[in-house]
């Protein structure tokens, strides 16, 4: 799991601008936030990010459906991941 969180942490901070960088930091804490309420909002970080995946991390149009499913899996992945190690992510 560290390697994941070293390899996105490194991506976050090498191709983001930083301006995007400060934007997808504030909202991320925020979700955050938000997660640890999950008990009386029922929003998870899985619930979040499946909710927010499509708009932060939008994928082109891809015809072969079965391919864009299991593209839409693993980036709802990676946002849920963002979202549950933010605090390392954007030390």
């Amino acid at each position: 799991m560290e390697e994941k969180i070293l390899f996105l942490k490194n991506a976050i901070s090498t191709y983001l601008p930083p301006a995007h960088y400060q934007s997808l930091n504030y909202l991320v804490s925020h979700l955050y936030r938000v997660s640890q309420q999950s008990s009386q909002n029922l929003m998870s970080a899985y619930n979040l990010s499946t909710v927010f995946c499509p708009t932060l991390m939008r994928t082109p149009n891809i015809s072969l459906k079965s391919f864009q499913l299991t593209t839409w899996q693993q980036e709802i992945q990676v946002l849920e991941l963002i979202i549950q190690y933010h605090s390392k992510l954007f030390k």
